[in-house]
């Protein structure tokens, strides 16, 4: 979204800063960032007065999952420069689908959150300046997920921000296997592609099995064929014989937990809302608040859905944005597509909350991949 001084960020590479003056989107700085970026926020983490800027890092064509280093620019009189002094602090960060920023303990700084797939949830609190991984202490670092999103909001009315987090919730293919599921990846140095394979653990043999067929095995190992020559002798075949004699040098990311939820923050730690059913349908992609209905209590909307599947599974799409109510002490209840007017059918993503109209009233914009920009009047009384 815009900064304070009008900014906005294009996700190219390098990133891009873009400036609207005078009703027009002009072209600004090109930041000296060398890897994939694939989220960002504008936030103030020095309290000077202007918006410094977060890159959360993604992963090159071919390179999935290793990510590119995430990294902190700080505004010096209008041009972006490179944080030296944050660095290693970043350096550790998995694929980074989202940031946000907001004042999480209460002492009027910016802290930030992000969102990692194939990690958690990390929260990095701002003191005087220079931040502090608070992760593992507020006890978010239990949760390893495929977080998508991570919005800042006071659902229960406390005073406190709370973190609604993403994640790809009961109805995918991970469904099919217990947890944790186990990615394995070879990056050899110099190398334009990554070899990457998931497998399952099995609690009964203490462990690791494939999720994936033998023909997709063959596709990403083809050496393997000639260990293992059958799909039966595959089936059987653990992590270790299926990956040979480069067992060893694979890296390994885990997810233990795909739920969407909102960690609440209880002052010092967070506390684990489940969000209703209607929202584990379909992987959740956004999140956006306001009052929408003018009761003076935050709402939540969720932009859900992903088709990128193979093709012998379902596509992701059971989330038509979802709208809950906010209710007394926290949310109330997921409005129904005829109550709230919503029915949304793409893979929804990006929304922000804005009375574009003037009228007083919250409105919602958000993006549809491959569907252009969805407007959403509010028409609620006022």
């Amino acid at each position: 979204g815009p900064d304070l001084k009008g900014h906005v960020l294009a996700l190219t590479r390098p990133p891009r800063l873009l400036k609207w003056s005078g009703g027009e989107l002009l072209t600004g700085q090109e930041l000296k960032y060398p890897g994939e970026s694939r989220s960002a926020v504008f936030l103030d983490y020095d309290s000077d007065g202007d918006s410094d800027l977060f890159v959360g890092g993604g992963s090159a064509p071919g390179r999935y999952p290793v990510a590119s280093r995430s990294a902190l620019f700080e505004n010096r009189s209008g041009t972006f420069v490179l944080s030296q002094s944050h660095l290693e602090l970043f350096s550790h960060l998995s694929l980074v689908t989202d940031a946000g920023s907001g004042d999480l303990d209460g002492d009027g700084a910016a802290d930030l959150v992000v969102a990692q797939e194939w990690g958690s949830i990390r929260v990095f609190l701002n003191r005087d300046g220079v931040f502090e991984d608070a992760t593992q202490r507020l006890g978010l670092h239990k949760y390893s997920g495929l977080w998508q999103c991570a919005h800042l909001a006071d659902v229960n009315g406390d005073g406190r921000m709370d973190i609604v987090a993403g994640n790809f919730g009961a109805n995918t293919v991970y469904a099919m296997y217990p947890l944790p599921v186990r990615l394995a990846y070879l990056d050899i140095p110099d190398s334009e592609t990554v070899s990457a394979f998931e497998f399952h653990y099995d609690k009964g043999l203490d462990d690791w099995f494939p999720t994936q067929k033998y023909s997709v095995a063959i596709n990403v190992f083809p050496s393997m064929a000639h260990r293992i020559p059958t799909s039966s002798r595959y089936a059987a075949s653990n992590m270790e014989q299926i990956l040979g004699d480069a067992f060893q040098a694979f890296k390994h990311q885990e997810i233990n937990f795909l739920t969407s939820v909102i960690f609440l923050n209880e002052g010092g730690t967070f506390s684990v809302q489940v969000l209703p059913d209607e929202i584990q349908a379909s992987p959740v992609f956004g999140v956006c608040s306001g009052d929408f209905n003018g009761d003076d209590r935050e709402d939540l909307f969720f932009a859900q859905n992903f088709f990128g599947v193979p093709e012998k599974f379902s596509r992701y799409d059971s989330g038509q944005g979802s709208l809950i109510l906010g209710g007394k002490g926290g949310l109330s209840k997921v409005l129904e597509a005829e109550s709230s007017g919503i029915r949304l059918l793409g893979e929804q993503r990006s929304p922000v909350s804005v009375d574009f109209n003037g009228d007083g009233r919250l409105d919602i914009v958000l993006a549809e991949r491959g569907g252009g920009i969805a407007l959403l009047e509010n028409r609620a009384s006022k």
